[in-house]
């Protein structure tokens, strides 16, 4: 049992059970996917407070957090076993995700969505031959999607934008179920 292991037995998982509750009987995708992201943020800021516990409490000033998406690596791959309980490629939902690399809508100083194109690194990651990084990019892609409504656009401007939503948010569900139900 690794260190991870034995800490999550003392970590309290109901709030983001609660969470994954809400936006499992929420209909309006938007809010349901949010939900369910406050949910899956519970469960990895948790784990890499109980995993990093000793590096956070003795934090020399040289060192530095982890990044949000480090973070999200570090939980995929700590979970790795119950979340590859979730195929998500038998998801008809993960099509949308698969045939196309999701553009990074933040704003940039102007009005204009950066020119940084296509997450392209992390939609590769999807068409691994390897299980691991298929979920790692699953994940940053649903964090991709997370950003996008926090950080840009406030309004779905098209069909696809809510397809994208709709299927973020079943899939973030399937994942979750994967988890709650161990």
């Amino acid at each position: 049992m690794n260190r991870l292991d034995c800490c999550q037995r003392h970590i309290n998982h109901e709030p983001a059970k609660q969470w994954y509750i809400y936006g499992c009987n929420e209909a309006d995708d938007i809010a349901k996917f949010m939900f369910l992201w406050i949910s899956l943020n519970w469960l990895y800021n948790a784990d890499t407070y109980f995993k990093y516990r000793e590096e956070f409490n003795h934090k020399e000033d040289d060192k530095r957090d982890p990044s949000e998406r480090e973070q999200i690596l570090n939980f995929v791959d700590d979970r790795f076993e119950q979340l590859r309980g979730f195929d998500v490629r038998k998801a008809p939902e993960f099509n949308i995700f698969y045939d196309q690399a999701l553009f990074d809508a933040r704003k940039a100083a102007g009005d204009e969505p950066r020119q940084k194109d296509y997450r392209k690194n992390d939609h590769r990651k999807l068409r691994s031959k390897f299980e691991k990084e298929r979920i790692q990019g699953m994940f940053l892609t649903l964090y991709q999607v997370r950003c996008n409504l926090f950080h840009g656009s406030k309004r779905l401007k098209s069909g696809r934008d809510d397809l994208l939503i709709h299927s973020a948010a079943i899939i973030l569900e399937g994942y979750l179920a994967t988890i709650f139900r161990d």
